[in-house]
């Protein structure tokens, strides 16, 4: 098996465990949304900060350029979204990204399930327009980016090779 075969496994059992563990809270109204982000927060952030730091002070990289974008996109854990720093000081950090932004929209996604929990009908719908609805996004984002929108600002979704080609 090769590495990628485990990183998907990772995030299919990482939206297994989340669902598991917060759905029934979002069902029966006891979610926090504040508990939640300082939960995954924490989980995350301390370790990788301490490992960023570490990268930071044993990089080439003078102390002027620390506030440069590079470091600033890696201490928000957004580099992933940008081709040129996605392997900038800790190069197996692009899957922080991912994870973050799996965080970010899982409360959005389980609250609207847990809305139409009963409705199997309206559960069916609702799916069909969160994929027609996150295809259309990347759709756009393609478009966006092949026409050279957004990927002078550090390559931000400049070529799509290791979507298309594993």
């Amino acid at each position: 098996i090769e590495g990628h075969a485990g990183v998907t496994i990772f995030f299919v059992l990482l939206g297994f465990l989340i669902t598991l563990r917060y759905f029934p809270a979002i069902t029966e109204r006891r979610f926090s949304l504040y508990d939640y982000f300082l939960r995954r927060a924490s989980r995350i952030l301390p370790l990788y900060w301490i490992l960023l730091a570490v990268s930071l002070i044993l990089s080439p990289y003078t102390p002027v350029k620390v506030f440069a974008p590079f470091p600033l996109a890696n201490v928000l854990l957004v580099q992933a979204y940008f081709k040129q720093l996605s392997t900038t000081f800790i190069v197996a950090a692009w899957s922080l990204t991912v994870e973050g932004s799996f965080y970010i929209l899982a409360p959005v996604i389980l609250h609207f399930c847990a809305a139409f929990r009963r409705d199997t009908r309206s559960v069916f719908i609702t799916l069909v327009v969160w994929v027609l609805g996150l295809f259309g996004i990347g759709l756009a984002l393609v478009w966006i980016a092949r026409t050279g929108g957004l990927n002078q600002l550090y390559g931000f979704m400049e070529d799509f090779d290791f979507m298309i080609h594993g």
